[in-house]
């Protein structure tokens, strides 16, 4: 598989996962509020924010590995992922390499604690 035919099938596999981190959120955003009280939340509510959380970290993933099938189909640098960020924000692909990073940390600590 070339790498526009891996790209293809990658986008085509991130909008099926858009698809269910946004169902995700909807169940999640039908009930969350900013100054809940965690212990009240019943079974039900925390497995639909477990799975909002593992579903927005798989689809960041994927999204980052779409940016590097990009780098790499256009010949450009994709290690370390900074080169990355960097060509997708001249791309205006992403507006801005500090926000993605940002919201990898958000992902991390949700992740991994």
């Amino acid at each position: 598989m070339n790498g526009i035919e891996a790209l293809r099938d990658k986008l085509n596999q991130l909008q099926k996962m858009r698809r269910h981190l946004a169902y995700s959120h909807d169940k999640v955003a039908a009930w969350w509020r900013v100054d809940a009280d965690f212990d009240g939340w019943n079974e039900d509510q925390l497995e639909s924010l477990t799975a909002f959380k593992g579903r927005f970290a798989e689809f960041q993933d994927h999204v980052a590995a779409a940016m590097k099938l990009i780098a790499n189909i256009e010949g450009e640098d994709a290690r370390p992922f900074t080169y990355v960020l960097n060509y997708m924000v001249q791309l205006e692909i992403i507006a801005d390499m500090n926000d993605w990073q940002a919201v990898r940390g958000l992902r991390n600590t949700a992740t991994h604690g």
